[in-house]
C-alpha cells in the first residue's frame, strides 16, 4: 500500500513523461483495466502525450513528493 501525503492534479508536462508512462505500465501489466498489456515504447507515449497537449486535448497528472503517482488523458476527434 502507498502512503499519500499531499498529491496534486494538474496539466501534465513533458518532464512528466516518464512517470506517467511507468504509471500506464504498471497499469497494463495488471492485465485488467486496459487493452494494453504493457506499457508502449516510452517515445511513443512521448509522442502521443505531446500531440494531446499541442491540440489542445487533457493531459493531466497526479503528483504526490514530486513524483507521478496517476495520469489521465482524452482525446476527442476534430
Amino acid at each position: 500500500m502507498v502512503a499519500v501525503t499531499s498529491s496534486v492534479v494538474r496539466p501534465g508536462a513533458d518532464g512528466d513523461f516518464e512517470g506517467a508512462w511507468h504509471c500506464l505500465d504498471v497499469v497494463a501489466r495488471e492485465k485488467a483495466y486496459l487493452i494494453v498489456l504493457e506499457g508502449p515504447p516510452l517515445d511513443e507515449s512521448r509522442k502521443f502525450w505531446n500531440g494531446l497537449i499541442e491540440k489542445g486535448h487533457p493531459f493531466q497528472v497526479a503528483v504526490d513528493g514530486g513524483q507521478v503517482v496517476g495520469w489521465c488523458n482524452t482525446r476527442t476527434r476534430s
